[in-house]
């Protein structure tokens, strides 16, 4: 289990939406079920591709398109979190706070970087120096 936890921290956010598609394409809630237990693994993925979001060496065509891919996990990960809360037969429980687990936990981040963006923007400057990979900076 333990290499199984290696490895999922090291997959781009990217590579999560593929799965994500997959697991609700699914029939079965079973693949899906099993990402959500890795959604803490996830979390550390998308605060660093946000972080590198606001790096000014990642260019605006990269950061951009980080930006959408993590725009669309958190899409993504409220809809696996319905599918499974919908299961009939009760095999996949999922916590009735998980919405605003996920919510919290990548809606937050995402945020101050649009905030940070915008500031940036408004004041005529095409970069960001925003940290939004801090966990204790996003207290919701």
């Amino acid at each position: 289990m333990d290499h199984i936890q290696k490895s999922t921290r090291q997959l781009s956010v990217n590579v999560w939406n593929v799965l994500l598609l997959a697991a609700l394409l699914h029939k079965s809630p079973g693949p899906g079920a099993l990402l959500m237990k890795h959604f803490p693994a996830f979390v550390t993925a998308y605060r660093e591709s946000l972080a590198a979001s606001s790096s000014v060496t990642l260019g605006i065509v990269n950061a951009a398109a980080n930006i959408n891919h993590c725009y669309a996990s958190v899409k993504l990960w409220l809809l696996l979190e319905r599918m499974l809360s919908q299961v009939p037969d009760g095999n996949t429980p999922i916590p009735k706070v998980m919405p605003f687990v996920i919510w919290n936990d990548l809606w937050s981040p995402f945020s101050d970087l649009i905030t940070a963006y915008e500031a940036d923007v408004s004041r005529g400057q095409n970069t960001v120096c925003a940290t939004v990979n801090s966990p204790t900076a996003h207290s919701n």
